[in-house]
């Protein structure tokens, strides 16, 4: 039961803050304004994503636990992976 909710506690709180922090290093580092909307919007909503769906796996049982975690989290590493073209500048094909 511990280790469901720490994922639900990484999820809604570091992941959030985590971003945030990247978000400002690249934002000092290329100049623009350091909380630009969509930094702090993207890294809150992929941590609240992550949390959401760490409670929302734990009624199920074996495959079909399996198949809620897939399902549930490809958008939420969909989103992280997203932020993190968005900071290495991949994003816009300038890698």
């Amino acid at each position: 039961m511990m280790k469901k909710w720490f994922l639900v506690v990484f999820g809604a709180l570091v992941i959030p803050v985590v971003g945030v922090v990247a978000a400002t290093r690249y934002a000092y580092q290329t100049g623009s304004p350091p909380f630009d909307p969509d930094w702090p919007t993207i890294a809150i909503a992929a941590g609240l994503a992550i949390g959401v769906a760490s409670i929302a796996q734990l009624p199920f049982r074996g495959a079909a636990r399996r198949f809620a975690v897939l399902v549930v989290y490809a958008p939420v590493w969909f989103a992280i992976l997203w932020m993190i073209s968005f900071m290495t500048g991949c994003f816009s094909g300038d890698c």
